[in-house]
């Protein structure tokens, strides 16, 4: 599918450093990281028959879908309904507006490799090639009369060469780990709208549950356990919300720290280039 050379090996390292992110990822997550399925991927040794036994494991796991929510133990105390349904709203414009910076950004961040890998280093190396015929038509003067000067005209010609070449190597230490971790984050964000829908759907039903009571179209005791259904759902949910609230202050904190250094450290090193 891939020619052999360095596209490919950029491709496998590329993949490389994603898988990496991802098990790092999901061995900081409290519930992921004791995954049976998770523990699975990563301990399995290389046999076919074990591989297989596992994944038959995993696919008749009762527990998947909004049965999951059976398997979560949280707190007793009762949340404030309204108090939820505002957070709720809260959750839904914050990922909104997340979604579309994180598309944005990574827009930015391939826009802005391609030009340093194309459109800055052809700009360069036009200049070197210029500056390469002139001190190659100087040195066709029979006379030889400036050789000192055809030197320092081609020296002009390879720095500028080599500028290119800092242009061109340059994303791969800032703009291209930070559109790796947007891509992550693409990932990450897309699955808050579907759980967020599931926590309103359930409090919605909560709502009409109570209304029929008080209706006197249902019995009572059918309340109490849609509010601990409801509750459960909007619990599980919070705790996700505090867990990527923590990881995106200490990825992001992380990658623009690194992202502004290598800024720094490439201007500087334009600066003493040119």
């Amino acid at each position: 599918m891939y020619s052999t050379g360095r596209f490919e090996e950029d491709l496998i390292e590329y993949r490389m450093t994603m898988l990496q992110s991802w098990v790092d990822r999901i061995c900081r997550h409290p519930v992921l990281s004791q995954c049976e399925v998770f523990h699975h991927f990563v301990t399995c040794p290389n046999d076919e028959k074990i591989w297989k036994s596992g994944k038959r494991k995993a696919e008749s796991d009762k527990l998947v879908g909004a049965s999951f929510y059976l398997a979560i133990e949280r707190p007793d105390t009762q949340l404030d309904l309204l108090q939820t349904e505002a957070r709720l709203e809260g959750y839904s414009r914050f990922y909104c507006n997340l979604d579309e910076s994180v598309k944005l950004l990574q827009n930015t961040c391939i826009d802005q490799t391609k030009k340093h890998q194309t459109a800055f280093k052809r700009e360069y190396n036009k200049i070197s090639h210029s500056f390469s015929k002139l001190s190659r038509a100087f040195d066709t003067d029979p006379s030889n009369c400036a050789p000192g000067l055809t030197d320092a005209i081609h020296h002009v010609s390879e720095a500028y060469a080599d500028i290119g070449t800092v242009f061109e190597e340059e994303p791969k230490h800032d703009w291209d780990p930070l559109c790796h971790l947007l891509f992550e984050y693409k990932g990450l964000i897309d699955g808050f709208p579907t759980v967020i829908s599931a926590t309103k759907g359930a409090i919605a039903k909560r709502r009409q549950v109570e209304k029929e009571v008080s209706e006197g179209r249902l019995d009572d005791d059918q309340v109490p356990p849609m509010i601990r259904r409801s509750d459960t759902i909007a619990y599980a949910l919070h705790a996700e919300v505090a867990h990527f609230h923590n990881e995106r202050q200490r990825d992001f904190k992380k990658a623009m720290t690194s992202f502004l250094t290598e800024q720094i450290n490439f201007y500087q090193k334009r600066g003493y280039m040119t």
